[in-house]
């Protein structure tokens, strides 16, 4: 499943995007519930999301798990550490590893992260407040989206907007790198995922004077973006994009049955 959310008015809306052809089906729930600061999707379909905060004061950032047919808020999981922070679609971030382990980027105003940059936690869905401190990003930057491929390569975008830098992310530090010069003059990325093939997916729009909401494909080693198409069946600005496909290898074989020998005596 391929899962987009759409805010308009103050209200948000998920629905599942075509990739090949930009149509957008919403899903029925509308409401201010469903906006989040990022999505992601389990190894085994389930969909989340990270709580916003964008212009209010610090404070409890919450993970959600939303129903995939309705739309609607499924349950709340409880806070991201035990720390206010500020999150928001501009500096946040939500991906699970192929280990189904959740790594959450936001604002913590803990001691490891000094509430001064996008700061990458590690958590768990049985105990996010448990988030344990990985590493800051730069200095007052904009750290939008987090997107994890099946092998296990991070990225995000820096400095958010027109022409924003593709970024790695270090998932065992929390350094940031950039990749390349910028996405593209008049491309605005607002929402990236990898799938199962490892392409890497992005949600957002060009702007020739008139903003146009796309689907793009982005070059993970030049950072450049190649403009799919149109999105269609959505009055909303899209900011964020998950993904389904990586799903957990299966177990290793067993031993093979020991083999008994029944001695048969004759006389």
């Amino acid at each position: 499943m391929q899962v987009t959310q759409n805010l308009g008015g103050g209200t948000c809306q998920l629905g599942s995007v075509d990739l090949a052809t930009g149509v957008v089906t919403p899903l029925p729930h509308v409401g201010a519930d469903v906006c989040g600061s990022d999505l992601a999707l389990t190894p085994d379909g389930r969909l989340f999301g990270l709580g916003s905060n964008p212009g209010q004061p610090a404070g409890p950032i919450h993970l959600f798990q939303f129903d995939t047919a309705t739309g609607q808020r499924a349950a709340d999981l409880g806070q991201v550490g035990t720390f206010n922070a500020f999150a928001g679609p501009s500096n946040a971030g939500l991906a699970f590893d192929l280990s189904g382990a959740v790594f959450v980027v936001m604002v913590g105003q803990d001691a490891g992260c000094g509430g001064g940059s996008p700061c990458l936690y590690r958590a768990s869905l049985t105990n996010p407040s448990a988030a344990q401190f990985i590493g800051a990003g730069p200095l007052g930057s904009h750290l939008q989206g987090l997107a994890i491929s099946c092998l296990g390569a991070a990225v995000t975008l820096d400095r958010p907007g027109a022409n924003a830098l593709l970024a790695s992310r270090n998932l065992s530090t929390g350094a940031v790198s950039p990749i390349g010069t910028g996405v593209g003059a008049t491309t605005t990325v607002l929402g990236l995922d990898f799938d199962s093939a490892g392409t890497l997916w992005g949600v957002g729009s060009t702007n020739n004077g008139v903003p146009v909401s796309h689907v793009f494909t982005l070059d993970p080693t030049t950072g450049l973006a190649s403009v799919g198409p149109l999105l269609t069946g959505t009055t909303g600005v899209p900011v964020a994009l998950a993904l389904s496909g990586c799903s957990l290898p299966p177990p290793p074989p067993g031993p093979p049955p020991a083999v008994v020998v029944v001695p048969r005596f004759t006389g």
